[in-house]
């Protein structure tokens, strides 16, 4: 809301504790600057938010070592 009116500001979307937020998938070698960028985006949430760097190859459900046999 914004200001006493009651008036809508924008858009928002209800998340629960646990839920994921955003999902970014990049190569090993820009690990670094989407990291910095998840925790520059972080800071324009409210609330707590964690950064998980998931071990699974691609968006598959194996490991990293595993994916890149498979592929190989």
């Amino acid at each position: 809301m914004c200001g006493a009116f009651g008036k809508p500001q924008g858009a928002v979307a209800r998340v629960h504790t646990g839920q994921v937020m955003m999902s970014i998938r990049t190569k090993l070698q820009n690990k670094e600057h989407v990291t910095e960028a998840l925790l520059r985006a972080k800071f324009k949430f409210p609330g707590r938010q964690k950064i998980h760097i998931s071990k699974k190859g691609g968006f598959t459900k194996f490991n990293e070592d595993e994916f890149e046999s498979m592929v190989a």
